[in-house]
């Protein structure tokens, strides 16, 4: 499976539902497994605009 095809799929998933998409991504990196703090953490998230789940090292 290519990245075109991944990407596709993950834009399929933040449709239906951004915020267990990011709840996931965190889950994923961090081994967070409780609901709870998972919505306390995309609440951070989304309420810090310098906040990126990627880090821009990568991108420069």
């Amino acid at each position: 499976m290519d990245y075109l095809v991944m990407k596709s799929l993950f834009q399929l998933m933040i449709d239906k539902s951004h915020r267990e998409f990011i709840k996931a991504i965190i889950s994923i990196e961090t081994d967070v497994e409780d609901d709870d703090r998972l919505n306390r953490l995309y609440d951070f998230y989304m309420e810090d605009d310098d906040m990126s789940l990627l880090n821009y090292a990568l991108v420069e």
